[in-house]
């Protein structure tokens, strides 16, 4: 039987690996490292093996190694890199024969560079974080540069230049380097994919039914990327468009619940739950989604079959002195406006706010 190992430092790099034991790897005996990259990683990962999906589940603690970036540090990363380095618990002459990853960090090397002594003839591949991931060529680090050399003159492989596939849901729109390996969507009827991500990250949570038929995710760029671009004041448009008592806030992580409460509008509950897992947990169908930028909802509507009715709202937002904001602009147009491959026909751009019509609670 294969052996393949999924590095993950991310929740949806997460529910990709357990979408692609599912389907494409379910003959194959996968085994999962996961890091504390996230928010309560330490937590997910214990539930993540009571859910004996996976042969072997790791955890691995990368987060406080990067705290100081010292001489100590970068002696201790060349090391690791040259001979390798593995998760606790994890048996040092275990033979794998793929690895796939999406950030290609120094811990993936460290992963990688004792894998394969055990196995020459280790394939690795990448997988997909999100549209916004597709065309995304890392352009590495000095040290990572200083590694490769020191690697090359021991004769040893590199991870990069060994990694040859991109696994994604949208194979058609990836334009890179890679060649790119077809993973199948995600569909809400997949009983034991919503049962992994219930036990995994709902157990905690008090989802109640989404009554209100309008969504609104703002993003960060009335606190980040330069000027404040308006994300407050259109949701209080949107609310007096479809009425307040039909729109619900899902506010970022890192922005200010506070100020929408109040100004009278109703905030989501579930913000620490990831927003793609909502997604998959819960029926929008007859829901819309409204957002400034987010990339979420355009991941959403890329690895779900039927995703529900979304609009992006930056053209009523004024984004002219905030760069960051632009920049996400160009991107998602290039998703939605010129990519006929990707056919996201559930997405619009929301130019007028009377393209909202008020069709009540769901």
């Amino acid at each position: 039987m294969k052996n393949t190992l999924f590095f993950c430092n991310t929740y949806y790099q997460l529910i990709v690996t357990i979408q692609m034991k599912l389907t494409i790897k379910n003959e194959e005996q996968v085994t999962v490292v996961l890091t504390d990259e996230s928010r309560n990683a330490e937590v997910i990962f214990e539930r993540l093996r009571q859910t004996q999906l996976f042969h072997k589940v790791f955890f691995l603690q990368t987060k406080d190694a990067k705290t100081k970036v010292d001489a100590k540090f970068k002696l201790r990363a060349i090391k690791n890199g040259l001979f390798g380095c593995l998760p606790e618990g994890m048996d040092p002459k275990a033979k794998y024969d793929e690895l796939i990853g999406f950030n290609m960090d120094l811990p993936t090397h460290y992963l990688f560079a004792a894998l394969v002594k055990n196995n020459p003839a280790l394939v690795c591949n990448a997988m997909e974080e999100g549209l916004l991931s597709y065309g995304v060529e890392d352009p590495g680090s000095g040290l990572l540069t200083l590694l490769y050399r020191l690697r090359r003159c021991f004769g040893k492989k590199n991870l990069r230049e060994e990694t040859g596939g991109f696994y994604c849901f949208n194979p058609a729109v990836y334009q890179g380097s890679k060649t790119a390996l077809s993973v199948p969507k995600i569909s809400r009827e997949n009983a034991r994919l919503r049962e992994i991500l219930e036990t995994l990250f709902l157990q905690d949570a008090s989802v109640d039914p989404y009554k209100q038929r309008y969504i609104y995710l703002p993003c960060i760029y009335d606190i980040e990327g330069g000027e404040p671009i308006g994300e407050l004041e259109l949701a209080k448009k949107i609310a007096a468009q479809v009425g307040a008592e039909n729109l619900l806030v899902k506010v970022h992580p890192r922005d200010d619940a506070k100020k929408y409460e109040n100004a009278g509008l109703t905030v989501d509950r579930n913000s620490a739950v990831p927003w793609e897992v909502l997604c998959i947990h819960e029926d929008f169908s007859r829901h819309v989604f409204i957002t400034t930028l987010s990339g979420s909802v355009l991941n959403v509507s890329a690895f779900l079959a039927n995703a529900p009715e979304s609009y992006y709202a930056y053209p009523l937002c004024d984004l002219e002195k905030n760069p960051l904001a632009q920049k996400f602009r160009g991107v998602i147009d290039g998703y939605v406006l010129k990519n006929s491959e990707l056919a996201l026909d559930n997405i619009r751009i929301l130019r007028n706010i009377e393209q909202l019509a008020d069709k009540g609670e769901i």
